[in-house]
């Protein structure tokens, strides 16, 4: 069962308890932060081996193991943009430890009997996938945007006759679902790019032919150079692209649904994709 959150007051009495210096205690936040955006749901065992790997590399605060689990103790009873679960909460069968403590990033919880499906899935294709560690690891508490998320939502913008500073709530919520989607790999990028084209149907902004190549030559650097959840925080353009090959669009049946929808011709899409430098993977 969900932990009730403390007060404020209560919170930084038992951050102060702990004995740990105001640098400590930040470190602590953001490290933890960083591995929920990079990872969406990680243990307080991997992210003691990742400090202790980033350590070899990187100069790092001196922390102990049981400053990990006592933190993690605290941030369950705090309001963060992750939860902390001990993991029985989440897989019943298994027995509680202090070290299986899971963070999980709060896009990933739902709501009612089916909450942790999300993180059922995510978990699951992300077996055997090693984590990704950069140097910068810490400064992914606070990601800025890479330039091909803003230039996605640019793009979007435009098509929508908005600009940053206009955004709709359903704007916010359609980047969301889209972002989301990208993420964990769930529904695949195919039926991402079906959903969203669908939802500028709905609001009289679809795109024509050459709008719709522009959508998807954004929308494949914008997957293809984000550092996903699917994949423990590597992007795909790190896993399995040489340098200096040309980008993978995968044109799966949602795709050439979508298409077939708004009367553009696949092979015309195909041909302006590669003339951009994007191949195109039929599936």
């Amino acid at each position: 069962m969900p932990v009730k959150p403390l007060s404020e007051k209560a919170l930084a009495r038992k951050y102060k308890e702990a004995g740990w210096s105001q640098d400590k205690l930040a470190f602590l936040h953001d490290f933890f932060l960083a591995g929920a955006n990079l990872y969406g749901i990680c243990t307080v065992q991997d992210l003691w081996d990742i400090y202790k790997f980033l350590g070899e590399h990187v100069s790092l605060p001196k922390l102990r193991r049981r400053d990990m689990i006592t933190f993690s103790a605290i941030a369950r009873r705090d309001r963060l943009p992750y939860a902390v679960y001990e993991i029985d909460e989440i897989y019943a069968d298994e027995a509680r430890k202090e070290t299986e403590r899971m963070i999980v990033h709060k896009e990933l919880v739902g709501s009612g009997y089916y909450r942790f499906d999300d993180v059922y899935r995510l978990s699951d294709r992300q077996l055997n996938k090693p984590f990704y560690v950069p140097d910068d690891y810490i400064s992914y508490a606070e990601p800025e945007p890479s330039p091909a998320e803003s230039a996605l939502r640019g793009y979007l913008d435009e098509l929508q006759g908005m600009t940053a500073h206009s955004r709709t709530a359903a704007a916010e919520e359609m980047f969301r679902q889209l972002r989301h989607a990208v993420m964990t790999g769930f529904p695949d990028t195919s039926h991402a790019i079906r959903m969203l084209t669908d939802q500028l149907n709905e609001t009289g902004t679809g795109p024509d032919e050459e709008e719709t190549v522009k959508l998807l030559e954004l929308l494949t650097a914008y997957n293809n150079s984000s550092h996903l959840w699917v994949n423990r925080g590597w992007a795909p353009q790190d896993m399995r692209q040489p340098a200096g090959t040309a980008p993978i669009l995968v044109l799966g049946p949602d795709i050439k649904k979508m298409l077939a929808e708004n009367g553009i011709s696949e092979d015309e899409l195909l041909a302006m994709l590669a003339g951009r430098g994007i191949n195109t993977l039929k599936s």
